[in-house]
């Protein structure tokens, strides 16, 4: 069995460039943070402050607001 991770296998079915690549791992960065702040703090961004905080650092770096 081989390539079973996923982040590992997308770059290499989507044939990413470099900067997309960049783009993706800022992404995950993003979202592993909003995953820790809304677990910390409940997932209503108005009531928790660290996860607002994520959210515009990541509508700064360009993240679609699906992803948000």
């Amino acid at each position: 069995m081989s390539g079973h991770s996923k982040m590992n296998n997308y770059p290499r079915t989507k044939k990413m460039t470099h900067k997309d690549s960049k783009r993706l791992e800022k992404f995950f960065k993003k979202y592993l943070e909003k995953l820790h702040a809304g677990k910390s703090g409940g997932p209503d961004p108005n009531m928790n402050p660290s996860l607002r905080m994520v959210h515009d650092k990541a509508k700064s770096n360009n993240m679609p607001n699906e992803q948000l």
